[in-house]
Parts: C-alpha cells; structure tokens; sequence
C-alpha cells in the first residue's frame, strides 16, 4: 500500500509531470542529493552528471533546483535509496530497472533472461505504451520516474568460460537484489544469491562467488577484471535504468520547472544508452586488452530455448498478454 502522503496526489500525463497541489513558492534555490551505487565513470555516474549540469544550465529550473551527485552508495544500497525516494528522505536517484522492480513489481518482467535479441526492441518498448504503463503503475506506488535510461545488456564474467546452459549448472553468481532475476538463473540451473553491488568485488576475491553479470559499461567501470579472467557475451538480460524523483521535490515545482526537469532527465537518460553503445562498440576490445578471455562463441539459440519455459510462466505473474506481446519480439 503506498504512502498516504502529499506524494499520493502527483499524477504524470500528457508527457509531462503534472501536480494535484498548487505551486509552492521558494524563497532560494533548493539544494538536493542524488544518489546512485556506481562510480561518476560508469553510465549511471556520467548520467547523474549529465541531469545536475542540465539543470544548473536551464533557464527555468535551474532558478530553482541545484543537483549535487552522490556516487558509490553514500546515501545508502540501492533498495535503501528507492525507499528513500519514495519516502521523500532522498530526493533524486538513477537506479536499474532491476532495483525499481523490487517495488515496481510489472517492470520486473524486462529483466527475464533471455527476452530481447538487441537493445534496441527493449528501447522500442520503454518509450513506448507499454513503458507509459510501467510509468503510470510506479507512481501509484510513490515511485516517479521521469525517464527511462540504460543499465545495459548484461554479460557474465567469471573464472571459467559460459558458452552454453550447461556451463551454468551450479555456478556460484552474484546477481542484482532482484527476484526475477534471482529465479531466472536459478531456473536455468545456476547458484545465484543476490548481493548489493558494492560488495561484488570482496566477495568474489573470497570465493563467495565464481561469476557476476552486468553491462559492459559497469564490468569495465568497476574493474572487474582484476578479479574474474572470462567475459562471455551471453547478452541474456536487458536492465532498463529509471532517473527518479521524490514527490516532495516534484510537488515544489511549477509546471514549467517539472516540464523543464522532464526535459532535462530525458536528455540524460539518452546518454545512458548512447554510453552502453559505445560500451558494447569499444569496451569488448579494452576488456580484453586487460587479459580478460572473451567468448563470442555463446550458443544464444540453446539459451533461449532453454530460458522460454521461465519466461512463458511469468505470464501468470505479469499478464499473459504483456509477456505474449514481448516473447513475438523473439520471432
């Protein structure tokens, strides 16, 4: 049940983020924390930059907001920063569609394995109706979303090369705090366990896990070639990312300061996918420059036949004409 609270009043239509209350006027502009789990180098750090020097730069509400980032947890993990923004204790965040979906439960259905063939068809889907949707839902539940960024199409790193679902049989990986992700792995016959990100690295160094996944983007930003010695280009889930915003925030600006706000995390949100590109063009080719052993020879065709069972279940859960829709993409 969401918070009853001023935020309970916020509706988002017509392409813009529209108030049930009046404007409240400030007397000086309002200084607000961003929080996200990654470094300023990785997407989601350069993202963050990008909104906070968008807003300093915008005539309109640039007047009003000053967008400080805080990066590597510092206002807390994931799930403690979401609860944050929506419990208005954290005012702004950029986290991955995996986290949302904790609370945004529809939008977990994105992150099962295996779903899309290329970023491209999940993009198609976000800034479409369907992403309207995921939209309309999360603010139900106090959780406003003011764009749809990129995490990135996640790849597996590990001790060992993974070419086929049989080479996930038993692996010990780390995954995101998600559920459907957790299950997606374990259906396809992996020891996953979720772990918060900051984390990951000590707990490979400890043998607590043989493999992780993530984008390229966050594999390369992190360093994890320090400590894996495998990428392999599985490309088995597409991680949407979502700028978010408390509504004790949205609910002090005018319209024209929250359509200019809109506009400003639209554009951010865009580099995101722009940084995952060049991170799938490029990082690939550092990766390996750094001694890691990329598998390209990935039986993508045996790990979707292997992950449709999954899938087709979560019609159950998800709605069977939203998950029948996203499984014709595969055709």
């Amino acid at each position: 049940m969401p918070n009853v609270t001023r935020r309970t009043t916020l509706a988002l239509a017509a392409g813009a983020i529209g108030l049930a209350t009046p404007h409240v006027a400030r007397a000086a502009t309002r200084q607000v924390k961003l929080g996200l789990s990654n470094n300023l180098v990785s997407p989601f750090g350069r993202g963050a930059l990008a909104l906070s020097a968008a807003v300093a730069a915008d005539p309109v509400v640039g007047r009003v907001l000053r967008i400080a980032v805080h990066p590597n947890s510092a206002l807390g993990d994931d799930p403690s920063v979401l609860k944050g923004c929506i419990a208005g204790t954290v005012d702004m965040a950029v986290l991955a569609g995996s986290i949302i979906s904790n609370v945004v439960t529809e939008l977990a259905v994105l992150n099962a394995p295996f779903l899309f063939r290329e970023a491209s068809q999940a993009r198609a889907v976000l800034d479409g109706p369907m992403g309207e949707d995921f939209q309309s839902v999360a603010r139900k539940r106090d959780v406003h979303v003011l764009s749809w960024g990129e995490n990135g199409v996640r790849q597996v790193t590990a001790g060992q090369p993974v070419r086929s679902p049989a080479d996930l049989k038993g692996l010990k990986i780390r995954v995101p705090q998600s559920e459907i992700m957790l299950e997606g792995f374990r259906a396809l016959g992996a020891d996953a366990s979720p772990l918060s990100w900051s984390l990951v690295r000590d707990a490979i160094v400890r043998g607590q896990f043989q493999a992780q996944e993530n984008a390229i983007a966050t594999i390369e930003a992190s360093k994890i070639y320090e400590v894996q010695s495998h990428l392999s280009l599985t490309s088995h889930i597409y991680d949407p990312a979502g700028f978010l915003c408390s509504g004790d925030v949205l609910e002090d600006l005018s319209a024209p300061e929250r359509a200019a706000l809109l506009a400003c995390a639209k554009q951010a949100a865009l580099l995101t996918r722009e940084l995952c590109d060049a991170a799938d063009r490029e990082g690939v080719a550092r990766l390996r420059a750094t001694g890691m052993t990329v598998i390209t020879d990935v039986d993508l065709p045996a790990f979707r036949a292997s992950a449709r069972p999954f899938v087709e279940s979560l019609g159950a859960k998800y709605g069977a004409d939203r998950v029948a829709s996203l499984l014709r993409l595969q055709s």
